[in-house]
């Protein structure tokens, strides 16, 4: 295969992966679509950004500088580049995939470094169990999510009726929206 022709097919695979989580996970009511200031100001932009700008700088940070378009299977890399860019940490969602991935296999050989490097790519792109794989990185994810709310007051929420407790609404509502789309 051509090498154009490979940055083609990676393209479009992050544009499906890009329109999903732009569609998702913000809307016009979102500032700045979900890049924090500090990104805003390494790219020195200031005030409102456009879906343009907001893409080249989601391509650039969360999913071209760790080499998510070496993973194959565009919904495993989705949900790596949709984690990453959720809770700002591209490596912490790596290590999920990595921890999944030895989980899942009984050779347990991948080195949790949160590192997309070759014996990784290698390894997520042999797998054959890709949705035993997609499953345990969404349970590592929750895992990860509900550490946070019992660490946060803020974060806690009750799951069986919703009632609000105690808190910042705000968290309670992002934390069920989560659940909420778990698939």
């Amino acid at each position: 295969m051509m090498l154009s022709s490979k940055m083609d097919k990676n393209m479009e695979k992050f544009n499906k992966i890009f329109n999903e989580f732009i569609s998702k996970e913000y809307n016009k009511n979102n500032e700045n679509f979900g890049l924090s200031e500090i990104i805003l100001n390494e790219y020195q932009i200031l005030g409102d950004i456009t879906l343009s700008q907001a893409k080249d700088i989601y391509k650039n940070e969360f999913y071209d500088k760790f080499n998510l378009g070496m993973i194959k299977n565009s919904k495993i890399c989705g949900e790596i580049f949709n984690f990453g860019a959720n809770i700002g940490s591209v490596e912490l969602s790596i290590k999920l995939l990595q921890r999944s991935y030895n989980t899942l296999n009984k050779n347990m050989i991948l080195k949790e470094d949160g590192i997309l490097g070759e014996k990784t790519i290698s390894n997520i792109n042999q797998y054959k169990f890709y949705k035993s794989l997609y499953k345990s990185i969404n349970i590592l994810q929750g895992s990860f999510y509900i550490s946070l709310s019992e660490n946060n007051e803020n974060l806690k929420v009750t799951f069986i009726d919703h009632e609000e407790t105690e808190g910042d609404s705000y968290y309670k509502e992002f934390f069920r929206l989560w659940v909420d789309g778990i698939k």
